[in-house]
């Protein structure tokens, strides 16, 4: 439960700092080449990774970039992987580098196979397969140690119907109508 609240304050807190800096702070963009907006465990996330993200997550997605509370949810998003991340370490959750070759070789053929091409899918990503394999590396990696940790944790939960109505009858007062 301490983590939880941990996590929770964090996530307030980034939440926090990134409606500041919307708020409209003026900032001379010549000075300024990029900016913590958040910090989650002991990794700050910059404006520039949110912006980064929030394009890839338009591109592969194909949603309009101007979807109100985008940014937000994808912050919230980065600060909960970050998190994530930094537990599946403490723990020493390991992923090896044929775990990690074989997803991004499966991620890439998944992304050329939806654009058409490998010719579209580096026209539409500014770069060559090669150098999309080796920037994307470290986030795959990233990724598989977060799943790993993931089915340690919660992979042996079973969750019968009698629980789910017994968990809406005891929080049905505190769950939003949909």
């Amino acid at each position: 439960m301490k983590n939880l609240s941990r996590k929770v304050s964090v996530t307030q807190i980034a939440i926090f700092l990134y409606l500041t800096l919307q708020s409209g702070v003026k900032v001379d963009a010549q000075q300024v080449l990029d900016k913590v907006i958040a910090v989650a465990g002991s990794e700050a996330i910059y404006l520039s990774e949110l912006q980064n993200e929030t394009q890839l997550y338009v591109l592969q997605n194909q949603v309009d970039p101007k979807t109100p509370d985008l940014q937000k949810k994808i912050l919230e998003n980065m600060i909960n992987d970050r998190l994530m991340l930094a537990k599946a370490i403490e723990d020493s959750v390991a992923v090896t580098d044929d775990e990690v070759q074989q997803q991004l070789d499966e991620r890439i053929k998944e992304i050329v196979q939806q654009n058409g091409s490998e010719a579209r899918v580096e026209e539409l990503y500014s770069m060559p397969i090669s150098r999309m394999k080796r920037e994307f590396r470290e986030s795959m990696k990233k990724q598989l140690l977060k799943t790993k940790l993931y089915r340690l944790k919660f992979g042996s939960i079973n969750v019968g119907r009698r629980e789910v109505e017994e968990f809406f009858a005891a929080y049905r007062d505190s769950l939003p109508e949909a």
